[in-house]
């Protein structure tokens, strides 16, 4: 992907989407950076479907759409499995399924999947890469993020 004197737009402004959005402007590449009050983590613990918060995520895209442009890069980066919230992993995976379909329909949004790079061959979440609270990753996560994230980059 070449964005050089392009705009680009990453929404979720967390520890990775802040990142990202920060390697773009670094790059010379004009930047914006959203995030909605309630994420998309948050919005699956409180009950929400995965059809609410894709209404949600397509209000974002219409809002960015009407005060920045049709044309400019929107990236969605999929929530990571862990080991503390595996029992939620059906809810994600629907969440993140109906999430690629739903990009794949729309122009200029593209979705960085970070779920299935955490996941050993049986379809489990990695046991390594997480700090005690079995919850936030370690260096070897944000390795495999890094990794996933950096086609995105060039």
């Amino acid at each position: 992907v070449t964005l050089m004197n392009e705009k680009v737009s990453v929404v979720g402004l967390g520890k990775l989407g802040l990142g990202l959005a920060l390697c773009y402007a670094a790059s010379g590449i004009e930047t914006l950076g959203v995030d909605v009050n309630v994420d998309v983590v948050d919005a699956i613990n409180s009950g929400k479907t995965p059809e609410q918060i894709l209404a949600t995520t397509d209000s974002l895209v219409t809002l960015i759409r009407q005060k920045v442009s049709n044309k400019v890069p929107v990236f969605f980066i999929t929530p990571k499995p862990s080991i503390a919230r595996w029992s939620l992993k059906s809810t994600y995976e629907d969440y993140i399924q109906k999430l690629q379909a739903w990009a794949k329909t729309r122009p200029h949004v593209k979705v960085i999947d970070v779920w299935h790079p955490m996941l050993d061959e049986k379809g489990v979440v990695l046991q390594d890469v997480f700090v005690e609270d079995r919850l936030h990753m370690n260096k070897k996560g944000y390795d495999i993020w890094a990794k996933t994230i950096a086609p995105y980059l060039d």
